[in-house]
């Protein structure tokens, strides 16, 4: 078969369709090289997560599945005939996360059957998390076969691929630490505007590592700054009056691409508390929020994704006490600093248009589809 003739399928969750045909100014770094992969392989299409599915039976059965075992079991979204048609037609499928591949690995396995193709799969956190002595039965039959079907993992952070293979060292093979990159040309300022003129400390996300209480403290610790917070999971009744609330998400388009990219510009710093976890949390909106010369102030976590590529107060800055005090602390004496932020903003710009534009995801993950 030639390279090009490839049938290449991803799997989505729901509203990536939807994203993908809007007219409204976007970054794509969220389809996972689908635009690249679509110019080189015609044969290449989307199946997305429907969870509206009328089907009582399925649904019941999901929802045994995740009450006994510990998976996200989201069967009856994605399993009709005409689906199961698509992925026994498809020579390589890409499940964008671990929901996703859990749903789908019945369709795979099936078509498997039949036919050569590839499964592969973006881990959002689910094998690093496994632990085999409070797992079930059932568990360790599930990650059996799921290992064991999926020919290729995923991980956006370091960390987190290092831990996956201490856990399964038999499918480490299987392992590969692909960066998260982003548009970076999409996320260029462009309003260029000084430092001096940005009067905003912005705090950007939704994801359930994100530290909301601390953020929601760490303004009431400052009333003289001034925050936007761009986030779903904080009502404006619990915020400070030095807070302006904007109810975003990507996954629903309350708010644009280049609405947030606009708040990065108008920003002197963005702020990314976060819980401890082996996962990688943050990544989007710290690479970003540095494309586009906004200083980046982040807990500095176990699954941080890459330590290697960054340098604390050269590129990015690393808070390693995520405790209020230090929080405020270090607001408070860089905030008027402008030569380090500029500096930082230089730096940590270029960094991510070296290291982190999509083209060297698209390139990397291309490697695969062969």
């Amino acid at each position: 078969m030639n390279y090009t003739e490839k049938k290449i399928l991803y799997l989505f969750g729901e509203g990536r369709i939807k994203r993908l045909n809007s007219k409204n100014n976007s970054s794509d770094e969220f389809f996972y090289g689908f635009n690249t992969v679509k110019k080189q392989f015609q044969n290449t299409e989307i199946i997305e997560m429907n969870p509206n599915y009328h089907k009582p039976v399925m649904n019941l059965i999901d929802k045994v599945l995740r009450k006994i075992s510990n998976f996200p079991f989201y069967l009856s979204q994605i399993i009709t005939f005409k689906n199961q048609k698509r992925v026994f037609n498809s020579d390589v499928i890409l499940a964008a996360n671990d929901r996703v591949g859990v749903s789908a690995v019945l369709l795979v396995l099936i078509s498997k059957l039949f036919r050569k193709k590839k499964f592969l799969v973006v881990v959002m956190g689910m094998l690093s998390k496994y632990d085999k002595r409070t797992r079930n039965i059932l568990d360790r039959l599930f990650i059996s076969i799921f290992l064991k079907s999926v020919d290729h993992f995923f991980f956006l952070g370091k960390p987190e691929a290092k831990k996956a293979e201490e856990i399964f060292p038999l499918y480490k093979e299987k392992f590969h630490f692909l960066p998260f990159c982003i548009n970076e040309k999409f996320w260029e300022s462009e309003e260029n505007l000084k430092m001096k003129d940005k009067k905003y400390i912005a705090f950007v996300g939704n994801d359930g590592n994100r530290d909301f209480n601390l953020a929601i403290d760490i303004a009431k610790s400052l009333p003289e700054q001034k925050f936007i917070f761009v986030t779903q999971e904080i009502n404006s009744n619990e915020t400070p009056a030095n807070v302006t609330i904007i109810n975003g998400s990507w996954n629903d388009e309350t708010i644009s691409d280049a609405e947030i990219r606009k708040i990065y510009e108008k920003s002197r710093l963005t702020i990314v508390p976060l819980k401890n976890s082996i996962q990688p949390s943050g990544q989007s909106v710290t690479l970003q929020s540095l494309s586009v010369g906004t200083p980046v102030i982040i807990t500095k976590t176990d699954g941080f994704w890459d330590e290697s590529k960054y340098i604390d107060n050269e590129n990015i800055i690393f808070l390693y006490d995520n405790s209020l005090e230090n929080w405020t602390k270090k607001i408070k004496s860089i905030y008027n600093n402008e030569k380090l932020l500029n500096n930082i903003s230089i730096k940590g710009s270029r960094l991510v248009k070296k290291e982190y534009k999509q083209e060297n995801f698209d390139k990397n993950l291309i490697s695969f589809l062969n």
